[in-house]
Formats: structure tokens, C-alpha cells, sequence
């Protein structure tokens, strides 16, 4: 699922030139994967449910006069679900894969830039989202000769670039970048008994590939030799709020011919500027930088389970 948006705008006056330019992306999709019958086979198993969703906004505003005002803005927007669920009883398999994996980005840049005597009301704004649901459940009874593995992994990446120029005589603007993730990663047995002659393994990924997830970029410049007076802000901001669980739930038995392993794992990397350069006789302007982080990682086990491995074994 792919959603691509850009739009341009420029505009040239004696007097005054406004331009406005605005690109909105929104990528959506549901990919889901269910084996629900019962099922004795000799061989392998892969039940997949695999995904990669892109949003792309650019936007580009340009004004020329003597009053000269412009506005660009594009926001990026990625939301889907992933699922793979086993709840069908399985007897027999040689090996047993149940994943659910979604690759989901989001990217916004916006380029505002006016010039002339005065250049007041120039801004740019780039808002990213990215808010993937990814899970992989087993319900159903198993008993399988080789391994079992029950994998949900999102790899998500927002992306916001808001930049800003003007050289004026007079120059106000903003540039404020903001790129937010939510990122629900899920990977659940609750059936009653599982058994595996090999390993048995359960887990939850989030960027385990150590990619930047979050990026917020605000820059703006503005002011020449002759500017008199000039005002600039600029803002970037990342937001995350992210859950990564693999989960036994209670009453369930496991019992491995090898290795058991339940592990949740979260990489959140993530990356925010801002960056305001003003000149004239008279400059001013401020810029901020803002970061709010909230990661639930937990690997969970549920009252009365049980888990039997006679190899090793880690619950992450």
C-alpha cells in the first residue's frame, strides 16, 4: 500500500504575491492471515501475514513582491493492521511459523520561502504519523514434531522536515516539524496445550533492525545586509507511545523438545532538531525542541501457565 501526494505553488506581484501549497498522504490497509480448521500435515506450516504500507507528502510554496506571504504544508499519515492467527488445532507438522510483520513509514517535507521589501506570515509545517497494529496469535491446540515459532515484528519510520527562508526587509515566519508513532506490536498463545519436539519460541519485535523510528527536523533562516527587523520560530516535536508484548496467556501449558523462549524487544530510536537563524538590525525568535516517550516492552506470563523445556530457555 503505497499513497504518494506533492503539490507546488508559487506566486510573483508588485505589491503583494501569497502562495499556499498543501499535500496530505494517508496509506491504510488490512493484511490478515487465518488457519482455523483443524489440521494434520506432514510437512511445514508458514501461516504469514506480511506487510509494507508508504506515505509520502511533499509540499512547496515560493512568494515574490513587495509583501510577500507563503504557506506550505504536508502531512503524512500511516495506519494499518497486521494479522496472523493460528486457531485451528495442528497435528503432525514438521515445523510451525505463525508471523505477522509489517514494514510502515510515513514522510512529510515542506520548503516555504518568500522574499521582497516584507515577508511576514511565512511558514512551513510537516506533520508524520506513522500507527501500525501488528499481531500474530495462536489459539488452537498443537502438536508438532520439529519447532514452533509465533513472531509479530513492526518496523515503522515517521519522518518530518518543515524548512523555512525568507529575505526581506522585514521578515516573520515559523517552521514547526512534528513526527508521532504508536506502534502496537502483539504476540499472544492462549491455546490450551502446545507441544513442540523442538524449540518453541515466542516473540515481539519492534525496530530490531536499529532504524532511527522517529525524526523531526525544524529549520528556518531569514534576514540579508539591509534587513531591519526579523522574527523567526521554529519547533520540532516527537511523540511516541509504543507497546510490545509476547504473552502466554494463564491456564496455558507449553512444553518444548528444546529450547522455550518468550521474549519482547523494542529498539526505539528517535531524533529531533531545530534550527533558527535570523538577522537584521533588530532579530529575534525562538526555537524549541520537544521529545515525548512512552515504550511498554514486557514479555508476560499468565497465572496458572505452565512451561516445560528441556533445553534452556529466556523469558525477555
Amino acid at each position: 500500500d503505497s499513497a504518494v501526494a506533492s503539490s507546488r505553488a508559487a506566486a510573483g506581484g508588485i505589491l503583494f504575491a501569497g502562495s499556499g501549497s498543501i499535500a496530505t498522504a494517508t496509506a491504510s490497509s488490512t493484511v490478515y492471515a487465518t488457519l482455523e480448521r483443524a489440521t494434520q500435515i506432514d510437512g511445514e506450516l508458514e501461516l504469514l501475514a506480511n506487510a509494507e504500507r508508504r506515505a509520502s507528502a511533499t509540499s512547496t510554496s515560493v512568494a515574490h513582491g513587495a509583501l510577500a506571504s507563503g504557506a506550505s504544508l504536508s502531512t503524512a499519515n500511516n495506519t494499518g493492521t497486521t494479522t496472523a492467527l493460528l486457531s485451528g488445532e495442528v497435528l503432525g507438522a514438521g515445523n510451525v511459523q505463525v508471523l505477522a510483520q509489517a514494514d510502515d513509514s510515513a514522510s512529510a517535507q515542506s520548503t516555504a520561502g518568500a522574499g521582497g521589501l516584507a515577508a511576514i506570515g511565512n511558514g512551513s509545517a510537516a506533520s508524520a504519523t506513522v500507527a501500525p497494529t501488528v499481531q500474530a496469535t495462536m489459539t488452537g491446540d498443537a502438536q508438532i514434531e520439529g519447532d514452533l515459532a509465533v513472531t509479530a515484528r513492526s518496523l515503522y519510520q515517521a519522518t518530518a522536515t518543515a524548512t523555512g527562508v525568507s529575505a526581506s526587509g522585514i521578515n516573520i515566519g515559523t517552521s514547526s516539524a512534528a513526527a508521532t508513532a504508536t506502534p502496537q506490536v502483539i504476540a499472544t498463545i492462549s491455546s490450551d496445550t502446545v507441544s513442540a519436539g523442538g524449540d518453541l519460541n515466542l516473540a515481539a519485535y519492534a525496530n530490531d533492525d536499529n532504524r532511527i523510528g522517529l525524526s523531526a527536523t525544524a529549520s528556518a533562516s531569514a534576514g540579508n545586509f539591509f534587513g531591519l527587523a526579523t522574527g523567526q520560530g521554529t519547533q520540532s516535536s516527537v511523540v511516541l507511545k509504543a507497546t510490545t508484548r509476547a504473552g502466554v496467556a494463564e491456564n496455558t501449558s507449553l512444553q518444548a523438545g528444546g529450547d522455550l523462549n518468550v521474549i519482547a524487544k523494542a529498539n526505539h530510536l528517535v531524533n529531533a532538531v531545530s534550527i533558527g537563524k535570523a538577522g537584521g538590525v533588530a532579530a529575534f525568535g525562538a526555537t524549541l525542541a520537544d521529545l515525548s516517550l512512552t515504550a511498554d516492552t514486557r514479555a508476560i506470563i499468565g497465572d496458572n501457565a505452565q512451561l516445560f523445556a528441556d533445553g534452556g530457555g529466556a523469558i525477555l
